[in-house]
């Protein structure tokens, strides 16, 4: 694909000074006119706005991007290719699935220009690496705390088990802040017990071999349906970063009008996804090989974590740095020293999403 690319800016550069040697000389500067639909009919400079590369076409550029797992937290990034808004801020996307520890090592390598997994990067970047986060999609993990039908609230737990994924992974976070949350100290009150993943979770709650379970998408849905009781979701408590996009502080000093496309394109989608249900739902349904029903419902459990605009969450990353310092990790850094605002501010004032 790089290579590819190369050879088309090579083919574009010398037709260009062909066309230098030959052309004419230029006439007086046109005055400007309105920008016009393939119908012929005005577009309104606002509407002009929310698409730059069509109005401004830029020379192609290949990135690549690694995300960790199939999550819907990663809709923005799947649904821009899809969309072809990549195409159109005129970028050839390399998007790929890249277990997170694999793609940290491949971002710091220079080997990948983007990683997806939010929290890795914040952890990587506690530990010295240039790695600032750019962009936050979901602003909070979309998980629902799902118990035996006869439980009603958290309260009744006190006393009982929830299981969770890998200990110390984002399930077993999530659990202990919603319980927290409700004034239950987890392993005191609450015993937290590691089950494996979503499916094993789920199949343990149904063997009653667990009161609770923390689930993410689709288990909540499908748990709903079963007749269990989801007794909390956590976007509705609490921030912490889910989908977002991080780069090294290199690709953004070097390469800066390339991120900030991506980011236009990402930040595109995420606002498609969030005034397009029905046509969301029906890209989960493709993309994650689920009915329709099911994808629906979990695009409504989906879009109260979804951000407006793909910008940080300051209240997001302080969360994620207070977990971090709860696991023991000497956290010196800060928010400011994390993040770079400024590519999504910039990509969402493009788009008329900020003054």
């Amino acid at each position: 694909m790089v290579n590819s690319a190369r050879r088309r800016r090579l083919a574009l550069g010398l037709c260009l000074l062909l066309a230098a040697c030959t052309a004419p000389a230029a006439p007086h500067a046109a005055e400007p006119t309105t920008p016009r639909a393939a119908g012929g009919a005005a577009v309104a400079p606002a509407a002009a706005a929310t698409s730059p590369a069509a109005a401004t076409p830029a020379p192609r550029e290949t990135f690549r991007l690694a995300y960790p797992n199939l999550s819907m937290s990663y809709l923005p990034i799947l649904m821009a290719s899809d969309l072809g808004y990549y195409e159109q801020e005129g970028l050839d996307a390399d998007v790929s699935l890249m277990r997170a520890n694999v793609g940290q090592a491949a971002l710091v390598a220079g080997e990948i220009d983007f990683t997806a997994s939010v929290g890795s990067n914040i952890k990587m970047a506690l530990q010295g690496a240039p790695i600032k986060t750019i962009l936050l999609f979901v602003q909070a993990q979309v998980m629902s705390l799902v118990a035996q039908p006869q439980y009603r609230t958290v309260e009744q737990l006190r006393g009982k088990t929830v299981g969770v994924g890998v200990a110390g992974a984002s399930v077993d976070q999530v659990a202990r802040l919603i319980l927290k949350h409700y004034g239950l100290e987890p392993q005191r009150d609450v015993s937290v017990v590691p089950v494996g993943d979503g499916a094993i979770q789920y199949q343990a709650l149904q063997l009653g071999q667990v009161d609770s379970v923390v689930l993410s998408l689709p288990y909540p849905v499908l748990a709903r349906r079963d007749g269990y009781s989801i007794i909390a979701n956590a976007p509705d408590l609490f921030k912490l970063p889910s989908g977002g996009v991080g780069a090294l502080q290199s690709t953004l000093e070097q390469r800066r009008d390339m991120v900030r496309r991506v980011a236009r394109a990402q930040i595109r989608a995420l606002q498609y996804a969030r005034t397009q249900p029905d046509a969301a739902a029906q890209f989960i349904a493709r993309f994650f090989d689920m009915d329709e029903q099911t994808a629906r419902e979990s695009y409504d459990f989906l879009l109260p974590a979804f951000s407006t605009t793909g910008e940080v969450d300051r209240e997001a990353i302080d969360l994620q740095l207070e977990m971090e310092r709860g696991e023991g990790m000497d956290v010196t850094l800060g928010y400011d020293q994390l993040v770079d605002p400024t590519i999504a501010a910039d990509a969402a004032r493009d788009l008329g999403l900020r003054p």
